[in-house]
């Protein structure tokens, strides 16, 4: 698949000097730095999904500046938060954030399924957008699977996932695209596009900064491929990997270009 679409791989095709970056790259991660960060939309069911003491450990998978944990800490969430992410620009929002939040007792960047972890979780969970990110079906199975290795016999799943009922709607709104001024890491206007394009199960994201009105800086494109996983589906891997659904509660995104779908937060032991 090619991971540009419409006017995007227009972009592409004809400017040979353009500064490319993942979706999750350090200029969308500046770009929705405040933005993702005050977002509660899905805070209210992952707090009634997870149950904490002061002794529990906490893994935040997919982690980014860490919005999840410090929200759920701020409703109320006791124990230890753990935090892992591949993601160097998430790392960098975190750290930027680190002096006035403590949010992790550590934060990891790396990848999860190579990383030595050193202690049991009592909770792991995964967000919408995170477990978007993995493509395949065998690496959706290896992640869950990990989560159970690497949770105590008591430990318990959280994953968020779009509902299908959002699936359709997400198929109306195909090939959306908008602009938005902001000012880039160099205190430049810049004007951003934004873009995805849904080609089932598959969904495409496009982003472009340009360069016209910011003299000196160069223009930006960005792109990512992720797979659209529904609550449905992760229940049945979740199955295979032998966790067992406790409970399923809806929620609803709060802003942003999907605004208004339903999320599921699935609860699963073991």
């Amino acid at each position: 698949m090619d991971k540009f679409f419409g006017p995007f791989s227009w972009i592409a095709d004809s400017n040979k000097n353009l500064q490319h970056e993942g979706h999750y790259g350090p200029t969308m991660s500046h770009f929705m730095k405040d933005t993702s960060w005050n977002q509660e939309w899905d805070i209210k069911a992952l707090s009634e999904s997870i149950t904490t003491i002061p002794e529990s450990k906490i893994l935040d998978i997919g982690c980014g500046d860490g919005r999840i944990a410090y929200r759920l800490q701020q409703n109320g969430a006791q124990g230890t938060f753990y935090g892992i992410d591949l993601s160097e620009a998430a790392y960098k929002n975190y750290q930027s954030r680190a002096s006035e939040f403590k949010i992790f007792e550590e934060y990891i960047q790396g990848d999860i399924f190579s990383h030595p972890f050193s202690t049991d979780f009592d909770v792991a969970y995964i967000g919408s957008v995170s477990i978007n990110c993995f493509t395949d079906i065998n690496s959706v199975f290896e992640l869950i699977r990990k989560a159970k290795e690497i949770t105590c016999p008591t430990g318990v799943l959280v994953v968020s996932a779009f509902t299908s009922e959002s699936e359709k709607k997400i198929r109306n709104i195909s090939g959306t695209i908008s602009a938005e001024n902001y000012i880039g890491e160099t205190g430049k206007e810049q004007l951003m596009w934004r873009g995805f394009h849904y080609d089932p199960p598959f969904i495409r994201h496009n982003s472009y900064v340009d360069d016209d009105r910011a003299d000196g800086v160069v223009a930006t494109l960005m792109s990512s491929v992720e797979r659209l996983w529904i609550d449905k589906d992760i229940v049945d891997i979740a199955k295979i990997a032998g966790w067992n659904l406790r409970s399923t509660i809806p929620c609803y995104v709060g802003d942003g270009g999907a605004e208004g779908l339903e999320v599921s937060t699935l609860t699963f032991h073991k």
